[in-house]
This record gives structure tokens, sequence and C-alpha cells, in this order.
């Protein structure tokens, strides 16, 4: 498929608002830290029920937003196969309600809240990769799919940018926090406004699994240039694969469209729980870890000790919000440096690209730490958080959503929440524990098992369609 006969506008539009899930997603894991000395405060001084001691206030409400995100990702598969764009007009509904009741100077509708916008977020990170994935031609999948990482980044960038019109600490008469608490809603609003009156239907794949042939032509005549959109081969094209013998027979032979729907699998190639599926799966999750085991979470949470350090006050509180827009502005760059280099590298490319040089990156911040050279490893940091967003970031998402199904999806978003809420909540302890020396000498020896797992497991999806990279794990052999 050529470019001139896809419509790029459109795809990319449409792209962009499946994106604003993980645009919230970004957001709220960010923001909430800056306001919580102010928030606190408050409630103290105006005689409210709050969690006594600070810092306890401030590792519950933060984690509710990665532990509702486990919830999410687990409940999201009751709403999946209703639709893709149904469940997340669903989602950004409840969400919009979820950020209002965080509005309320109360610390029963503020945790109910943030649970909830944890739910809805941990929902984000299934429905969005898979929506981007079935409405992607194979070859401008990455293109695409690197808009879910951009929304991320950019919710980050924006968290870390909002605090700068706070006050800082010392003034707890302030009530901006609602504004900016409020904020995320008016994203949520602009894509249901989107998917209600501009973009109206789901993705080709799901019509397909619904024998829903009016629809289904009724989208790819908006996706694909053609003057008439029932002559689209919406097909993939014939592999050559080694295929274990006991799983040949459940692999549907080629037929024409009209007889090609299924109403089970969600119309894979590869049905669930064969051993190739298995495999995927298994890839899916460890990459999914992985991704997390990188340390992006434990390295920014530092970055605001490290910006900060030496200092008290109003001062430190400048000094680290300083510090945390540096380290957001690094990661929307890294992943704005990615999206031309698509039609170039794959997906496994950027991957090992990325872990090589964050695991440099990690190793040098252990040596400055060990020196005592504060600017290296401000240095570092920022290279290692641009780097992560530039490969393993992005790529993980496009990848998951290219060789898993809905279900296989979800898998993959329970684990990445679940490592981020337990890896955000001992950051601070790891560095307490292991010294900052230690954790970045540790996390540097991980990438290197990443690395090697990443070039002897995983296979490349760059070019293929749908159906070849569900196929991808079908032989006995990795890599």
């Amino acid at each position: 498929m050529r470019d001139k006969e896809v419509n790029k506008p459109y795809l990319v539009t449409l792209a962009m608002t499946a994106a604003i899930g993980f645009l919230l997603l970004g957001y709220c894991f960010a923001y909430f830290n800056a306001f919580t000395d102010i928030l606190h405060k408050q409630y103290v001084q105006n005689g409210k029920e709050v969690i006594k001691n600070k810092n306890l206030f401030n590792s519950i409400v933060s984690g509710l937003v990665p532990f509702g995100a486990i919830i999410g990702s687990v409940l999201v598969g009751l709403i999946v196969g209703k639709g893709r764009r149904l469940s997340l007009l669903v989602v950004s509904s409840i969400f919009v309600m979820a950020t209002a009741s965080t509005m309320i100077f109360n610390i029963y509708a503020l945790i109910g809240g943030r649970l909830i916008m944890g739910v809805c977020i941990g929902s984000y990170a299934s429905l969005c990769p898979l929506f981007i994935s079935e409405i992607s031609p194979p070859h401008l999948s990455g293109l695409l799919g690197v808009f879910n990482q951009m929304g991320a980044c950019s919710g980050i960038l924006l968290a870390f940018s909002v605090p700068f019109a706070m006050p800082l600490p010392d003034d707890v008469n302030s009530n901006e926090w609602r504004y900016i608490f409020g904020l995320p809603a008016i994203f949520a609003l602009v894509q249901i406004f989107l998917f209600l009156f501009v973009f109206k239907y789901d993705t080709p794949l799901f019509y397909k699994k619904n024998q829903d042939q009016v629809n289904f032509d009724k989208i790819t005549s908006r996706i694909y240039l053609f003057e008439d959109s029932t002559s689209l081969e919406f097909d993939y094209p014939e592999v050559e694969l080694e295929i274990p013998e006991e799983e040949a027979c459940l692999i549907p032979k080629r037929q024409p469209l009209e007889q090609r729907f299924r109403s089970q699998n969600e119309d894979r190639i590869v049905p669930r729980w064969t051993s190739g599926y298995k495999r995927a799966l298994v890839i899916g999750s460890l990459l999914s870890l992985m991704q997390q085991l990188t340390g992006i979470n434990s390295v920014t949470f530092f970055s605001s000790e490290i910006f900060s350090d030496g200092k008290t006050g109003n001062d430190a509180a400048f000094h680290a919000r300083i510090g945390t827009l540096f380290v957001g502005f690094c990661a929307f760059c890294g992943t704005g440096l990615s999206i031309p280099l698509q039609k170039y590298f794959g997906r496994v490319s950027f991957i090992q690209i990325s872990e090589i040089a964050m695991c440099i990156s990690l190793a040098l911040c252990g040596v400055c730490a060990g020196l005592g050279i504060h600017i290296g490893i401000i240095a570092f940091t920022l290279v290692f958080t641009f780097m992560f967003n530039f490969g393993f970031g992005q790529a993980l998402w496009i990848y998951s959503s290219e060789i898993l199904d809905s279900y296989g999806c979800s898998i993959v978003a329970l684990i990445n929440m679940t490592a981020t809420w337990i890896f955000g909540t001992f950051s601070n302890l790891a560095f307490k524990y292991f010294t900052s020396q230690g954790v970045y000498f540790g996390l540097a020896t991980i990438q290197i098992f990443t690395i090697t797992f990443v070039f002897m497991c995983v296979k490349e999806t760059k070019g293929k369609s749908k159906q070849e990279c569900e196929q991808l794990y079908c032989d006995q052999k990795f890599g």
C-alpha cells in the first residue's frame, strides 16, 4: 500500500485523537507530586480531615493512580469487545467525572477520584495502542503507533510545566490547584467530542470481526483512497512461515472477504492458547516488564532530588521544578525524533539502540555519583530520559499491539502498570538503602540482560501485516 493510496491526514488526526488517552496517562502520573505540600497544608490549616503524616499522604494519594491502572487494565476486557471507539468514549466519560471529584476540597473525594482516574488510565494503556494498530496500514503502523508515546510525553511535559503557574510551597492560601487538577478533563472532553461528531466509526478489524460489511466499507473508504471501497482487499499477503504441524490445521485458508469474517478469537490467524500465541504473549509480557526495569520511574523520581541538591525551602522547590521540566522536555524531544525515523528502523532496532544508550548512560551516572560529579549525573540523566522515549518507551506499545490481540494487550498493560506502581512506590527506598551509585550500576546491569534477550528472542515486525505479525512466533525457534 503506497502513501498516495492512503488518506494520511485522516489517519494521523484519528490516531492523535485516540492518543489523547496516553496524554492523560502521562499527565495524571506526573502532576500530583508538585502540589502535595500546598494541598496538605491547606487541609491541615482549614481543619479538614486528612492523613496527618505528609509523606504518607503523598505516598497514598500518588500511588492511587498506578494502583487504579492495574485494575483498569483488567476491567477493560469487559468492554473492549463492544467496540474500541465505544470503549474509549465510556472510559473518557468516566475520566471526566473522576477529574471533577479530585477538584472537591475533601480527602475522600480526592482519593476516590484519583483511584477512578487510575482505572481509566489502565484502560487507556490497553485501548489506545490497540485502536491505532487496527486502523494502521502495515507501512504506517510505526509512524501512527508512536503517537501513543508522544501523547504520554506531552502529558508529562504539560504536568511538569503547570507548577510554574502555582505559588511555591510556603504559600498555602492559593486555590490554583483546582484548575491544575481539572485540566485533563478538557482533553478528555475534546476526545469525546471528536469521537462523537468527527470520527464516527470503529476500526476496520472490529467491523470485520462482527460481520458488519456496511460500516467496514464506510471506514475503509475514509482510510483508503479508492473510488470503490468494496474493491479493497482487506487481507494480508500470503507468507511462508514454519508452522508447527499441530497448529497448521488451525490456520484458516485465504477466502474472499465476505467469507473471511470470524466471530471468535478477534479474527486471529493464530487462535489463542496455541503455542504460537503463548510465545507471543510471553515475549510481549517480558518486554513490558523490561521496559519498567530500565528504571525510568526511579531515575525520573530521583531527578528532582538531583536538581534541588543542597538547597532548601522555596529555592529547592524552584530548582526541582526546573529539573523536572528539563526531564519532560528531553522525553518529548526523544519521542519526536523517533517519528521521522520510523520509516528507516524497525521496533526491535529502536529497542536495541535505546537499550545500549541507556545502559551506557546509567553506568556513567553511577561513575559520576561515585566521584561526586553532580553536573555529570544531571547530564546523563537527561540523555537516559531522551533515549528511553526515543526507543523502548514508544516501541513497546507498537510492538505489543502488532503481535497480540486485545486480550494480550491487556496483559501487557497490566504488567506495565503493576511494575510502574511497584517501582514508583519503592524508588525512594531504593536510593536510600542502596545509594544512588548502587542503583545506577544495578540498573545498568539489568540492561545488559535486556539487550541479550531482545537480540536473541524478539523478532522484527516492521513492514509486516497484522496477520504476518501474529504468525511470527508460530515456529519453534525464537530470534
